[in-house]
């Protein structure tokens, strides 16, 4: 759905895609690669959120600082 909503934006249009690195409650990892492909491709920028990256992941790896 995401990539069929770049496709029908304005290319003059500034876009932005917003994700998460790590959904904390799942522990489910994004394809960080791919969506930046799809950003590139699209002419659209990232926004990464690393707030809270923890969760079903932080019981095996604590992110730094915590």
């Amino acid at each position: 759905m995401g990539a069929q909503l770049l496709q029908e934006a304005d290319p003059a249009s500034p876009k932005v895609i917003a994700f998460e690195s790590v959904y904390s409650m799942c522990g489910s990892i994004a394809p960080i690669e791919k969506i930046c492909d799809l950003a590139q491709k699209y002419g659209a920028l990232t926004f990464l959120d690393e707030v809270r990256p923890h969760g079903p992941v932080w019981r095996t790896a604590p992110p730094r600082g915590y």
